[in-house]
């Protein structure tokens, strides 16, 4: 196609026809700006139908991941409403200054676990990755771009209430072990934990202590319990998106 236009212009040239070879010229590079704007074009095309391949298994991924926080935070209710139950039993014993028949072991475990608190974390791989890497405009739709942002903000304070409670916990475990004693086998690895259940019984300082560890027993199943909403609200944004993608 360039040789065609040369050997026009040359002749045109030779033939000292100035005004056609002008018009050829521009003719020539009109036809090169079109081709070079169809070229982008495709380009943008492509690049767009790559675009929306790499949103589709991104949406995918936040499903994947919020189907994970569902998993975690469904266990951390559990334990939590368990914990609630143990330490109220607890206090049940106390107040009554004994422990009902055939219910021990139940009060055994109240003592052995109400203080083993723990917070998994929820993460977003998905999200962090889609952040480190400048991708979170690859999520089209700004409701659940800002519906996101505010989910992961919420996590990040959840964690952080959560973690200060902990520690709250880990604080006073001298306190909460002063009437407890353990032994541990050397051969089989077992533990043994032995109480003094009156001087807990006894003891009101005691009991207010454990009492304020069932409150925080009940922030991890009230957060998670609203962590579990969200993750609902965004499931069923994220799910229409990909349906708009594929």
């Amino acid at each position: 196609m360039i040789s065609f236009f040369r050997k026009i212009r040359q002749k045109l040239l030779a033939q000292n026809r100035v005004t056609r070879y002008l018009a050829y010229a521009v003719g020539e590079i009109f036809l090169v700006v079109i081709g070079i704007l169809i070229a982008l074009q495709i380009n943008e095309w492509n690049q767009e139908r790559i675009n929306k391949k790499v949103s589709l298994q991104l949406h995918q991924r936040l499903l994947e991941d919020f189907e994970l926080i569902e998993t975690r935070t469904q266990n951390s209710i559990s334990d939590a409403t368990e914990s609630m139950e143990l330490i109220n039993f607890a206090l049940f014993c106390f107040d009554q200054k004994s422990i009902p028949k055939g219910e021990e072991e139940k009060f055994d475990l109240a003592i052995r676990q109400f203080y083993r608190f723990t917070y998994p974390a929820l993460p977003m791989a998905t999200y962090d990755e889609m952040k480190s890497n400048g991708k979170l405009d690859l999520i089209y739709n700004l409701e659940v771009r800002n519906q996101l942002n505010a989910f992961i903000s919420l996590l990040e304070s959840t964690e952080l209430i959560l973690g200060n409670a902990g520690q709250s916990i880990q604080n006073n475990l001298i306190y909460y072990d002063k009437y407890i004693r353990s032994e541990t086998n050397p051969q089989t690895l077992s533990i043994s934990f032995f109480y003094d259940f009156e001087k807990m019984a006894n003891d009101p300082e005691y009991q207010n202590k454990l009492s304020r560890v069932g409150v925080n027993w009940r922030a991890v199943a009230f957060f998670n319990k609203g962590i579990q909403k969200q993750v609902g609200n965004l499931r069923s944004l994220i799910e229409a998106e990909i349906i708009k993608l594929k």
